[in-house]
């Protein structure tokens, strides 16, 4: 129940997402980053040894959306 969640600690909104997720089977949230094609280029960049959010980010600014895009860019790339 609600007052079992809040009882253990747990703040008002996460509270929400748990309800959510209860009466969805679902996040609401969650679904709109799987459907961001930036948030999957972002994910796909980062699993790039040494390459972490701020410099995908980077990349992403430049145009770069996949690991093709760095390999066929490397020259001309920040980092």
């Amino acid at each position: 129940s609600v007052q079992d969640l809040k009882s253990i600690g747990l703040t008002p909104k996460f509270v929400q997402k748990c309800l959510e997720i209860r009466e969805r089977g679902y996040l609401e949230q969650a679904e709109a980053f799987r459907k961001d094609a930036e948030i999957h280029s972002l994910l796909e960049l980062t699993r790039i040894h040494g390459v972490g959010p701020a410099l995908a980010q980077a990349w992403l600014r430049c145009g770069v959306r996949s690991i093709a895009d760095v390999r066929a860019r490397a020259d001309t790339l920040p980092g």
